[in-house]
């Protein structure tokens, strides 16, 4: 047996004074471990996490170490990124409670500085169950583990840290830092986290950019921070000779409360192991809007329908010896019972819904998705119908429809990743040659809608993505050549281009037009609904080949302490985490 002589704070302060203390951790009276042949074999695991608020990702990147030299240089030893993304909410607080409760703000129920669960019983997502942060799992699983948890911010240690037997509150970074060193110079901690805000503070009263000089300076005082808490790391006396083997994870929380929502959501995240070898973690992924269920009052899926402005626009309508293209990228979501089939919900276009006369729309007809024309007002009226093939795999397509209108008849077809699946063609009704809708262009359910004519439940659930309409009809070899171009400025018909959403908000009601031809789409929510965003492991083809890589998001932090502690997660809780652990592909690299 190995004993190795350091301290504990646990042994001369009771959990009430150390959750009051406004004192760093000096004169820690000794404390001897013991260390068993087994641990020895790949040392101790140990993990020190560095927290940060409003630091992003993007700017991290950009900046290339210049004043963020410290935490740059542990890159050589890291997987990393700088595409990670912070909470839904985009606010600081929602995003270090997911960093410690693995799952988002829209399960917590957690998104405002109270750090309180905030209940909404008519969002059929929230769990709002109570959520079991990672230091609660930790010492649930060994009572005996010894944490240390150090921040400024007094609510959110009193709501997150009480389970931390060395628990502190500081009165700003500085002290933070102090306190951190000492615990890591003179304590027996397993995990030692600690929470700095320098530069959230400084970014509010400026700007979250590295070119403004007062959140340049917070952000070099950090890293000055960072490069004392790592110092006193490496002086442990077995650090460097296999008895502690160490995993450092330096993350931001949110991108700031300024700017766009995808910047306030930015982050990067680093695990730096000595025993790793550098990877840049570059997942294709992308953030979607949820189009779901009915807005109308008493539905069984209260969920949001978006309109392009409030009357209908003419540059989708189709007069006669003219055409129309529509494109977007779709993913199907499963139902509760995992099926992808669904009778007949409205998807998107210029009809009220398929049954309503006149336009053109997309719907999920079982699991395939159909495509029609209704050129007429009359319910009789014949319409050019087809479709393209099934959508149950789970994965994102782009589907694009195309409609040929000759005066005396008019003609649908339907593409599927660029390749042609159907095409239909009916005469136009005698005495028209143009095809008006009276609907402005919609994106699921309008209400009223809710139900077909046979009386059955239509609602629709899928992802959606880059929506692009042109007022005329591609060539087939257009369609096939160009979908995978996500610049849309660059597409050899751009000029033709009447509507274009790229749906990449990441959060918000509303879906931002970038042609003055179109207006944006504007969600109308059933009460209590939000509109959901959902960060996803894939995307579709416009956002390059997959790397494999996982993502890596705030709520990722959580299974990846629990491997390193190998505590095992169990399918059982509830709420599920958001993610798993991805630290296990890289064993060979940590235990050498």
């Amino acid at each position: 047996m190995h004993k190795i002589i350091v301290f504990s704070v646990a042994m001369f302060i009771t959990a009430a004074g150390i959750l009051q203390s406004c004192k760093k951790f000096t004169n820690l009276p000794p404390y001897e471990e013991t260390y068993s042949p087994d641990t020895l074999a790949n040392g101790k695991r140990k993990m020190l996490i560095i927290a940060i608020d409003g630091i992003r990702g993007q700017e991290f990147q950009k900046d290339s170490g210049k004043v963020m030299s410290t935490v740059w240089s542990l890159l050589p030893h890291s997987k990393y990124s700088f595409s990670g993304i912070a909470d839904d909410a985009a606010n600081n607080a929602a995003s270090i409670a997911a960093l410690l409760n693995g799952v988002s703000s829209s399960v917590s129920g957690i998104s405002d500085s109270t750090l309180q669960m905030q209940s909404n019983p008519s969002d059929p997502e929230a769990s709002n169950q109570i959520t079991l942060n990672v230091f609660a799992r930790l010492t649930d699983a060994n009572p005996f583990i010894n944490i240390a948890a150090i921040t400024p911010w007094r609510q959110f240690s009193k709501r997150f840290l009480s389970y931390a037997n060395m628990n502190y509150v500081t009165t700003g970074d500085a002290e933070s830092k102090d306190s951190a060193v000492s615990v890591l110079t003179k304590s027996n901690a397993d995990i030692v986290f600690v929470h700095l805000n320098g530069p959230e503070i400084a970014g509010e009263a400026n700007d979250f950019v590295f070119s403004d000089a007062n959140y340049k300076q917070a952000v070099s005082n950090t890293d000055n921070y960072v490069k004392s808490i790592m110092q006193a790391l490496q002086n442990r006396t077995h650090y460097n000779d296999g008895k502690e083997n160490w995993m450092v994870v330096i993350t931001s929380n949110s991108g700031g409360n300024k700017g766009t929502i995808a910047q306030q959501k930015s982050i990067f995240s680093l695990y730096y192991n000595k025993g790793f070898n550098s990877k840049l973690f570059n997942p294709i992924a992308c953030t979607a809007l949820r189009v779901y269920g009915d807005t109308a009052a008493g539905t069984t899926l209260p969920g949001i329908v978006l309109l392009s402005g409030k009357t209908a626009n003419p540059n989708f309508n189709i007069p006669k010896n003219q055409g129309l293209t529509a494109e977007f990228r779709i993913k199907y979501i499963p139902d509760a019972s995992g099926n992808y089939s669904y009778s007949n919900p409205f998807i998107f276009g210029t009809e009220q819904d398929r049954y309503y006369p006149p336009g053109w729309s997309f719907w999920m007809g079982g699991s395939n998705l159909a495509f029609c024309l209704k050129p007429g007002t009359a319910a009789g009226n014949a319409k050019p119908e087809t479709t393209a093939g099934a959508f149950n795999d789970g994965k994102w397509h782009t589907v694009a429809g195309t409609i040929t209108n000759t005066g005396t008849s008019s003609t649908v077809t339907i593409f599927k990743d660029g390749l042609k699946q159907g095409s239909s063609t009916q005469p136009m009704p005698a005495g028209l040659d143009s095809i008006h809708s009276t609907f402005p262009l919609a994106l699921g359910n309008r209400v009223g809608a809710a139900k077909d004519p046979f009386g059955q439940k239509v609602d629709p659930n899928f992802y959606i993505n880059d929506i692009r309409i042109w007022k005329t009809v591609l060539p087939d070899s257009i369609l096939f050549n160009y979908v995978s171009l996500k610049d849309a400025t660059q597409h050899p018909y751009y000029s033709s281009m009447v509507g274009y959403w790229p749906c990449d908000e990441g959060g918000g009601d509303t879906l931002k037009s970038k042609l003055a031809t179109a207006a944006n789409f504007v969600a109308s929510k059933a009460p209590g609904v939000v509109a959901k965003w959902y960060l996803l492991n894939d995307a579709p083809q416009t956002f390059g080949t997959p790397t494999g890589d996982p993502l890596t998001r705030n709520t990722s932090l959580f299974p990846n302490v629990l491997y390193w502690f190998n505590v095992p997660v169990s399918g059982g809780w509830k709420p599920a985490l958001d993610y798993t652990q991805w630290l296990d592909q890289y064993l060979v690299e940590f235990s050498r």
